[in-house]
């Protein structure tokens, strides 16, 4: 007994003991995977995501092919074991992630949503009164705005394709996001009212690792709401581009190096990761005058300013499942072209204790909230006696 993948899907497949040809079992659109037989050699049990998107066990009676369900729930369950008794033995994963804020000046926090599925990218609108945030709920990425006071939400994207990294116009009417929905993965627009349909404003292609590993990317509208900026991974390192709103949809390369980040203040200055021979750095830079500044040396990740600039928001730690929520505050340049300097040590502002890490905060408009993910791993091993 063996799986087969192509195309997406992944067939059960039997094989003689006594010599021959392989013969399919169960081949059909779903991820079939990890089979084994039960001792009586009549049921096979194996995997299967053919439930709505969650893996759960799976039986299949060889004279007849009737299925049946085993396990149920929203858990990942995989790494099944047939003891001679017949009790099957298996692991369930469960991967939790939603939107939480957090009142930075009193440490209060207050959880937004209790999807199941992923929703990263939680961004607050100019006013503070909504958030805009990407959900796998459906079954793929769209583009959800949640309204703070009602808690009401409606699907902004409203679309079969992928739609990821939601980033508000400075007025607070229009949203950019990456699309596929035309194949390629590049930069669309649309109203946040729901009004009018999505517009795509640039040709150029934007590669993202996957939905979930592109949280740490970047889109984000200039200050003055005319352009939009957004990092382009390649051959040579990730750069930044900028493509104008209304222009003619060709992207303009700004920077080289640049791994994740954000407008300080104006069109011209941006703060900015980059890696170096000695590690990662944030800094800040003029992109007329080319003057550079260092901010924070070492490791961190999905960076975003607070939107007065006197503080960046990042998200820090020595492993992945131990990431934690940092304040960096900032003091304001002396000139109209100059850049910030930092003041004093990065501040934690969340401590998951192991049992929770961090994704992506965003600001509000006052600098007194930031919206981010509480994203909850948990693995757990269950015995499960079948009468054949």
């Amino acid at each position: 007994m063996f799986s087969r993948s192509h195309g997406g899907s992944s067939e059960l497949w039997l094989l003689p003991n006594t010599g021959g040809d392989p013969r399919p079992l169960l081949a059909d659109e779903f991820t079939n995977a990890s089979a084994s037989f039960l001792p009586s050699g009549q049921h096979v049990l194996f995997t299967s995501d053919r439930a709505g998107g969650m893996t759960n066990l799976w039986g299949i009676h060889l004279p007849t092919g009737e299925l049946s369900q085993l396990t149920f729930g929203g858990g990942t369950d995989s790494y099944l074991s047939v003891s001679r008794d017949g009790t099957v033995s298996y692991s369930r994963w469960s991967h939790q992630t939603d939107l939480y804020t957090l009142n930075v000046p009193t440490g209060e926090t207050d959880q937004l949503t209790s999807w199941s599925l992923d929703n990263f990218v939680g961004r607050y609108s100019p006013g503070g009164d909504r958030v805009a945030y990407q959900s796998t709920r459906t079954g793929n990425a769209e583009i959800w705005i949640l309204d703070l006071e009602s808690r009401e939400e409606f699907n902004v994207s409203g679309n079969a394709a992928t739609d990821v990294l939601p980033a508000w116009s400075p007025t607070g009417e229009e949203i950019a996001f990456l699309s596929d929905r035309e194949e390629t993965m590049t930069l669309w627009v649309t109203r946040t009212d729901g009004s009018g349909r999505a517009e795509r404003i640039s040709d150029q292609e934007v590669y993202i690792p996957s939905v979930v590993w592109a949280v740490s990317l970047g889109v984000r509208w200039t200050p003055d709401g005319t352009s939009i900026g957004y990092v382009l991974p390649g051959v040579e390192g990730p750069s930044l581009w900028l493509v104008d709103r209304a222009g003619d949809a060709s992207a303009k390369h700004l920077r080289a190096g640049v791994e994740r980040f954000d407008w300080y203040l104006d069109r011209n200055r941006i703060v900015y990761t980059t890696s170096t021979e000695d590690g990662l750095e944030l800094r800040a830079a003029n992109l007329e005058t080319n003057e550079e500044r260092l901010l924070y040396a070492g490791p961190h990740t999905e960076m975003i300013l607070a939107p007065d600039g006197t503080a960046i928001a990042l998200v820090k730690s020595e492993s992945h499942f131990d990431q934690g929520l940092f304040r960096l505050r900032l003091e304001p340049p002396t000139t109209a072209t100059g850049l910030p300097t930092a003041v004093g040590e990065l501040e934690q502002l969340t401590d998951g204790q192991g049992l929770w890490h961090v994704h992506n905060g965003g600001w509000s408009h006052d600098g007194e909230w930031i919206v981010y993910t509480e994203d909850t791993d948990n693995g757990d091993i269950f015995l499960l006696t079948i009468d054949e």
